[in-house]
């Protein structure tokens, strides 16, 4: 083998060991980006505070007459055990109804509240199964790691 060919072959070899310990080193520090990404996630907690009726207790009802019967979901969102500001929840009506407004962000306390609405095409029966989805958007950022909880209630036909 000849001088100059043996000196084109270490060059290619030299590029190859350079380009793979540069994809290495991208592809750690993306790693130990993700890990401290889900340690930051781990941090989060999302808690249920209360659900109310439209009368503002803990009868939960529906009517067959109109849609004017709401649930409110009270969510608390920390982390470390300290209340969380400005976070985005999305709650989601997965079962028997919808959430009025979708995005709520948290308050000073880190409390959010949802108002869910019974579906009318779900109001015959003596009761009513719903399930609300919620989860935070704002709790990760390199990867999507999401704080997210269901909540499911039972509501009863209100007596006309």
């Amino acid at each position: 083998m000849n001088k100059e060919r043996l000196t084109t072959i270490l060059k290619a070899v030299g590029r190859f060991f350079k380009r793979t310990i540069a994809v290495w080193i991208i592809a750690s520090l993306f790693l130990v980006a993700s890990l401290g990404d889900y340690i930051y996630f781990r941090t989060f907690d999302l808690v249920l505070l209360s659900v109310e009726g439209t009368d503002h207790d803990s009868s939960l009802y529906y009517s067959t007459i109109d849609n004017d019967e709401m649930v409110y979901f009270s969510l608390l969102l920390t982390s470390n055990g300290k209340p969380v500001q400005g976070h985005s929840l999305v709650g989601i009506g997965k079962k028997g109804g919808q959430v009025k407004v979708p995005r709520i962000v948290t308050d000073e306390e880190g409390k959010a509240t949802f108002e869910f609405a019974p579906n009318p095409q779900y109001r015959e029966p003596p009761t009513l199964e719903g399930e609300i989805y919620v989860y935070d958007e704002d709790n990760s950022v390199i990867i999507e790691f999401r704080i997210e909880r269901y909540f499911d209630i039972t509501m009863v036909k209100r007596e006309s």
